[in-house]
């Protein structure tokens, strides 16, 4: 079982620790626990109640009414959004909250459920951008703090992932092979939701693309990087280790193939380390990830 501290759930919900001892005093919205050491801590179905509560109370409705809510009364009004939303951001807290709650209870076809709405109110991308990636942001906080074990957020990421190569599939084929992309994650990187995200926007644009995934080999990289003749290369770098092996890559890449445009993305600290050559882009956000998709002909 997780447990939570209350800085924890201001974090995952964004309601304010002050507001949440509040609500805890005068509504019983929520009952912490305690260790044998008398620290409090809250747990899974805690942190789903109070997600839910911060969606309702954000709709409109006082928090002494819901506090007097059962948690299925609470699970009915959230599908009500869900199923009749009047304000866009009520329905994506009311979704994220739900995909969270399939994560942590190994639960697909509440994921299904929900992932479904979101597709039928926003279509791919647009559920990408409002649901797929501030929800996964949520789960890497959750699994870094371990409070979500691997098995669950590896649940979680791997439905999205294959909801993903699904809308990658039924893409038509690629119309300008004047421009090859590869995309690939550096050798020990595994998390690929936003490179295959970047893959469906770059097919999408009708660029032709070669994925290869997770943790590539730099010999491996070179070689395909040479047979395709790239005229694009994009990676994301997300592991918080030693920049000496990226910078390394980088420069290797760059002295070989100095007519390539290079793009990465990923984790910002790690990339503000990193010395970027004139041929190089950094991609810093998932505007500037969407906004790929839209030039006709990218180069720097």
């Amino acid at each position: 079982m997780s447990h939570y501290s209350i800085s924890d759930l201001e974090k995952l919900t964004g309601i304010r620790t002050h507001t949440i001892r509040t609500w805890e005093q005068r509504y019983q919205i929520l009952t912490p626990k305690r260790k044998f050491s008398n620290i409090r801590y809250y747990d899974n179905a805690q942190l789903r109640r109070l997600l839910n509560v911060s969606v309702l109370v954000n709709s409109g409705l006082k928090i002494s009414f819901v506090g007097k809510m059962t948690n299925q009364e609470i699970y009915n009004a959230i599908d009500e959004i869900v199923e009749t939303p009047k304000v866009e951001d009520l329905f994506d807290q009311a979704i994220i909250s739900k995909l969270i709650h399939s994560g942590l209870t190994l639960n697909e076809n509440q994921f299904e459920k929900s992932f479904a709405s979101a597709i039928l109110k926003y279509g791919f991308k647009t559920t990408y951008v409002r649901i797929i990636y501030p929800m996964m942001l949520k789960v890497g906080l959750m699994w870094g703090k371990e409070k979500m074990t691997a098995a669950q957020e590896h649940f979680i990421s791997n439905l999205f992932r294959q909801k993903i190569l699904t809308s990658i599939d039924a893409l038509p084929l690629p119309k300008n092979n004047n421009e090859k992309w590869v995309l690939f994650l550096p050798y020990n990187e595994s998390h690929e939701i936003g490179l295959l995200f970047a893959h469906y926007l770059i097919k999408e644009s009708g660029r032709s693309v070669i994925y290869l995934g997770q943790n590539v080999p730099t010999d491996n990289l070179t070689n395909i990087i040479e047979t395709c003749q790239a005229t694009h290369v994009y990676c994301f770098i997300i592991k918080k280790v030693s920049g000496s092996q990226y910078q390394n890559l980088l420069n290797q890449l760059e002295q070989l193939y100095p007519q390539i445009n290079i793009l990465v993305s990923g984790n910002s600290r790690m990339l503000g380390t990193l010395e970027l050559g004139q041929q190089m882009h950094w991609i810093k956000s998932i505007e500037e990830l969407m906004d790929v998709h839209l030039a006709p002909h990218l180069s720097f």
